[in-house]
Order: C-alpha cells, then structure tokens, then sequence
C-alpha cells in the first residue's frame, strides 16, 4: 500500500540518473517474497496468538532455519516467485505492475547465488539491504542485508546502504568488456 523508505529513494534516484536507459532494462520480476517460512512461525497466529515469537519468513528458512528442523531446506536459494502479489514489476503481466520504473533492490537468494567473492563485495564498508524479509515480532521486522561477503539480518531502523540492481534486455550488443568485476561489460 505504501512505499517504504528505500523504494522512494531508488525511484527518486532512477528518476534523476537512469530513466534516459529504460528502454534498454527488462522488466524483470523483482521478487519480495512474503512467503511465511514452512513448520517454523513458532506458534504465531495472524489474528492473535503468542506475539513474543518470531514470524519467520522464506527466505529465512531457505538459508538460515536451524539445522535441528528435518524439514528445513538450508542454503537452497530459489529464484522462484510463487505469490504474485510478491512480484513486483512495471507493465510486466505476469507480476504485479506496482513498480514505477524497472529497478528493485537484490532478494537474499540472489546475494547467496552471487557467492561470497562477488560483485557485491566491494570495498570495506560494503554494507547494503537486500529486498528479502527475514522475520517478524509484533513490533520489530527484520531483513537480509550483505555486510563484506556474508549475508546478516537486523532491524529495519539500521542504517544501511542501498544497492539498486537492473536487468539489462537479452540481446543488448556488447561493445567492451569481459563480465568480471575488473573489466565489466559495456553495451550500446
């Protein structure tokens, strides 16, 4: 329903510096999954129940649920959306259209599948959120966010970095560079 902080200024941001390359971005999916994580929300129950346990989310359980649970499925990211209202894209039919221009923060999957030595380790004082929540007390929400290599969760009244992220459209000609983190590519 509303915009949190960091959307606003990655839009604002886009809007002052990017929107002159939109039409070379894909209207990707950009995936905020809300999913509540399978056998491990501790007793919460949406309309009341015991609040002073930890609503956990997906994401959560897809890297970090406790090794004791059999059924948690640790370190699998997934790139699979599986609630449309979780989608968010710009016109892009299959999401859900909320999006005002093609650019979103990286979901906690996404930052795993980048690996510790990644384009998103760059320099000392890389520290920057992810778009994933992590879990949920009944006052306090918690995300994902990389800090030099490794993926954390906090509060959402850190101060953190944003790192927009773009999909760039299939087909785009290359002019220079290899892909690396020395030598990026450059497209027409």
């Amino acid at each position: 329903t509303y915009d949190s902080i960091a959307k606003s200024k990655i839009d604002e941001w886009y809007n002052n510096s990017m929107t002159r390359y939109t039409s070379k971005l894909e209207d990707t999916i950009w995936c905020n999954d809300r999913s509540i994580g399978n056998g491990n929300n501790n007793g919460w129950i949406a309309n009341g129940g015991d609040l002073n346990t930890y609503l956990y989310y997906g994401a959560y359980q897809r890297s970090n649920y406790p090794s004791n649970n059999t059924s948690a499925v640790k370190n699998k990211p997934s790139l699979v959306c599986t609630n449309k209202n979780d989608a968010f894209t710009v016109d892009n039919g299959n999401g859900n259209q909320k999006l005002m221009y093609p650019i979103a923060l990286l979901t906690e999957d996404e930052m795993i599948l980048a690996g510790n030595e990644s384009y998103l380790k760059n320099g000392p004082d890389a520290v920057f959120w992810s778009m994933s929540p992590s879990h949920y007390t009944s006052i306090i929400a918690y995300a994902f966010y990389f800090s030099n290599g490794s993926i954390f969760n906090s509060d959402v009244t850190s101060n953190f970095g944003l790192r927009p992220a773009i999909s760039l459209k299939p087909g785009l000609p290359v002019i220079q560079g290899t892909g690396t983190v020395n030598d990026p590519y450059v497209v027409e």
